[in-house]
């Protein structure tokens, strides 16, 4: 449920409070509120990947063979989409390169 001052992370799908977000960053005239610097950090890298109008989809969407992992809980990786179960905050499809995510660990 939306508050007054609560948004939802275009990366992780989290609802932030915008007054208390651990950032936040302009893009195309309108402001995005993250729930950490880290989810900040991958929109700011390439904003329209996170950006899903109607009837488009997104870069990341579902493929076969993604995995998912959760931005705060890098540990917890699954075949499907779906929440954290340390957290509950979305998981983030990342791409697996030789047995690495992007980060370099896995």
């Amino acid at each position: 449920m939306n508050h007054p001052h609560e948004v939802t992370d275009p990366v992780c799908g989290m609802e932030v409070n915008a007054d208390s977000a651990a950032g936040s960053y302009e893009h195309d005239g309108r402001t995005y509120f993250f729930c950490s610097r880290h989810c900040l950090e991958k929109f700011r890298s390439d904003p329209e990947s996170f950006l899903k109008r109607p009837g488009e989809s997104k870069k990341e969407d579902v493929q076969a063979g993604s995995e998912y992992s959760c931005p705060m809980h890098p540990e917890v990786v699954s075949s499907v989409p779906g929440a954290c179960p340390k957290c509950g905050m979305a998981g983030a499809p990342y791409h697996i390169r030789r047995g690495r995510d992007q980060s370099g660990t896995r």
